[in-house]
């Protein structure tokens, strides 16, 4: 029986990378997309809206707590292009019927009977998915021990999935907050995105990321995953971003264990939609750190981040 794995932490920590080493697994289906599938079970049905079983509402409430209609966009581009890190970005072929995908989930829920419940509902969403996402490097037949999908980085994401899917696991990725705002602040833009690109400005990101209230929102978010460890031991994994480049075999030897799935050279590989990623020396973007710790921050920046992490801790 297929299970969630949910990839949390904050924007900027590292989720991706972590999507990145799961992707190529042969027992995990990792979603290309930020569709935010769970994110719109995480409040209470208080509407009745499965149990009476009505579609349009189901997509409704799909599509208004997460991204479900932007999935039609994607499966008109055939192209996604994919920040690999603040300031490297890839283009990847990648085919998605949207209406097949559409039509499919919704004709097995309603071989289930007569209610439904939100696991039931995401199941066939992410078999449907799995099945209608195609690509030249994806391999199929395997068959899937978790639907694996990445969070926005909002504060309820683990409290919120812990209490929708109680079965499910989660990894949550804890980085550094200073280079978490260095890389925030050092980011370029999607080429897809060019009416974004004026935002794009060092000073004005940092002016958006640096603050104080960001910092201690981080940490609440490390606080909160801190918590939910000692209360679900066997249901959260922590990893520090560094742990992934310093020891990657350890790191990846966690996450197996933790998943209970098999060795396999994929957990090795930096990849999306199977596709391995390398650099511009062709090694993998796992053999080193794309970013610079602080990058560049200035010291003055570095200064004042710093007191505010300090000012947090007491």
């Amino acid at each position: 029986m297929e299970k969630f794995l949910y990839i949390c932490g904050a924007k900027g920590s590292g989720k991706s990378l972590i999507r990145a080493i799961l992707d190529g697994h042969p027992q995990l289906f990792v979603s290309p997309f930020h569709e935010r599938i769970f994110e719109s079970f995480f409040e209470d049905d208080d509407t009745g809206i499965l149990k009476k079983n009505d579609i349009e509402k189901i997509r409704e409430m799909l599509a208004n707590k997460g991204h479900y209609f932007q999935l039609e966009r994607e499966s008109w581009k055939k192209k996604q292009n994919l920040g690999i890190a603040a300031n490297i970005h890839k283009e990847f072929v990648l085919n998605f019927n949207y209406y097949l995908f559409d039509r499919s989930w919704v004709e097995n829920l309603y071989k289930k009977g007569t209610e439904w419940t939100s696991q039931e509902v995401c199941k066939e969403i992410y078999r449907s998915f799995s099945k209608n996402l195609t690509g030249p490097f994806l391999k199929k037949g395997s068959k899937k021990r978790y639907y694996c999908s990445q969070s926005m980085g909002y504060s309820n994401a683990v409290p919120g999935f812990i209490k929708a899917f109680p079965d499910s696991k989660i990894i949550y990725v804890k980085r550094d907050p200073i280079e978490i705002v260095a890389a925030l602040t050092n980011r370029t833009p999607n080429p897809q995105n060019y009416n974004r690109s004026k935002g794009f400005k060092p000073d004005a990101l940092f002016k958006k990321w640096g603050t104080f209230e960001y910092i201690k929102l981080l940490a609440q978010l490390d606080d909160e995953a801190e918590k939910a460890l000692k209360k679900h031991p066997r249901k959260i994994l922590i990893i520090k971003f560094s742990d992934i480049f310093d020891n990657l075999n350890k790191t990846t030897l966690r996450i197996r264990k933790f998943l209970n799935i098999s060795d396999n050279i994929a957990l090795k590989h930096y990849s999306h939609v199977g596709e391995k990623m390398i650099n511009s020396d062709g090694k993998s973007f796992l053999s080193k750190r794309v970013d610079n710790g602080y990058g560049d921050l200035s010291k003055t920046q570095i200064k004042k981040l710093k007191s505010f992490v300090s000012k947090i801790k007491k």
